[in-house]
């Protein structure tokens, strides 16, 4: 009896527990607020309720994956930069986030956007060869159904569209090492616990500076960005001290990550290749579900440190690969592409082996910058 009382009162404190986080999240729920759309949270795009809340009728789409993450505590990271703008963007990224999860949040959300822009950032790795294997399990982190049931509502798209987005979803989720009972997948990442979720990790981003809700007015004026000045405050970074080491890297993080066992790392990425990958079908998809919804594309494909690929084995020539296929994706969807390759050797562009440094940013947000201001 003791044991059956026991459990009736801890099942008692958890339902409790349970019922206040859901009332606390609901009356913190962002709504119509600017800052959202800065908050860099990997949660934060999994819940098509409060992404459909805060989108504004200036609100354009700035889209990637890690590099959101990285640079959060300097000014050049676009939750720190364009907050001081006029620009009113809906960032959304973390590490897993890839064409697919873009796409199904895109053709959730596209009916709700006024301002047609969307800017999505690519990362080479997503292309690998070898990660096809894993895409399932990545791609179940930062699945989301009710983006995905949002999308599949969306009369926009096109029945093959809407196909073709239902097909390779479940062919990943099957992939994915989880569940295999798609509809248990999508009630355990439902609609109640993504609004939970992603109201209560809010709560303690409440106090980010900004404008806040739309109409309030900005607390300073915004400002015009000159992206001249910002280049010359980047321009001597990667040189001296902080960057002592011979691979383009952050002291810091190349002694914690990659100065042990730096051996170990020569020729280790020999084998690795761009020429297939399921990627690049599902960034086709991202571009028919832009496309269905007359949206204006911009694709900004970062580079790779150069000096640390060549290092490993992973060559100029073989990392092109992917630079070249997604040209040609880009040539024939007639959307316009800024390849930025061409800076795998700049000096500061990277703080590690593929995620912008200050420099790199000043770089990736000139471009976005200009397009959403063109």
């Amino acid at each position: 009896m003791k044991k059956v009382a026991a459990f009736l009162t801890a099942f008692t404190v958890f339902v409790i527990i349970a019922v206040a986080l859901h009332v606390t999240a609901v009356k913190v729920q962002p709504t119509e607020n600017r800052d959202f759309g800065y908050w860099i949270s990997s949660a934060k795009d999994s819940s098509y309720e409060l992404l459909a809340k805060n989108i504004g009728e200036k609100t354009a789409l700035y889209m990637g994956s890690s590099e959101f993450h990285h640079g959060l505590k300097h000014s050049y990271n676009p939750s720190n930069l364009f907050r001081k703008t006029d620009l009113d963007l809906m960032c959304l990224g973390a590490a897993f986030n890839q064409s697919l999860t873009h796409a199904i949040t895109v053709g959730a959300v596209g009916p709700k956007l006024t301002n047609k822009k969307v800017c999505l950032i690519l990362s080479p790795t997503w292309f690998y060869k070898h990660r096809s294997k894993q895409a399932g399990r990545e791609f179940l982190l930062r699945y989301s159904s009710t983006c995905f049931d949002k999308a599949m509502e969306n009369d926009k798209l096109s029945a093959e569209t809407r196909e073709a987005i239902k097909t390779r979803k479940e062919l990943l989720l099957g992939e994915s090492g989880g569940k295999s009972d798609v509809k248990a997948i999508s009630k355990a990442l439902g609609k109640e616990k993504d609004i939970v979720k992603t109201s209560c990790m809010w709560i303690g981003n409440r106090g980010a500076e900004g404008t806040g809700h739309r109409g309030d007015g900005a607390k300073d004026e915004p400002v015009k960005l000159d992206f001249s000045s910002l280049r010359e405050e980047v321009e001597s970074y990667g040189t001296g001290e902080g960057f002592t080491n011979p691979y383009n890297m952050e002291d810091r993080i190349f002694n914690r990550k990659f100065k042990i066992g730096l051996d170990g790392y020569k020729n280790k990425n020999a084998n690795l290749s761009f020429e297939e990958s399921g990627e690049y079908g599902d960034l086709q998809i991202f571009l028919d579900v832009c496309k269905e919804q007359n949206l204006d594309v911009l694709l900004i494909l970062q580079p790779m440190n150069g000096k640390w690929y060549d290092y490993t084995g992973f060559t100029a020539e073989k990392r092109h690969v992917v630079s070249e296929k997604i040209g040609k994706i880009a040539a024939d969807s007639g959307v316009k592409l800024c390849d930025l390759t061409n800076e795998e050797y700049t000096e500061g562009f990277f703080e590690d082996a593929v995620h912008p440094s200050k420099k790199g940013w000043v770089i990736i947000n000139e471009k976005a910058y200009d397009f959403f201001n063109s």
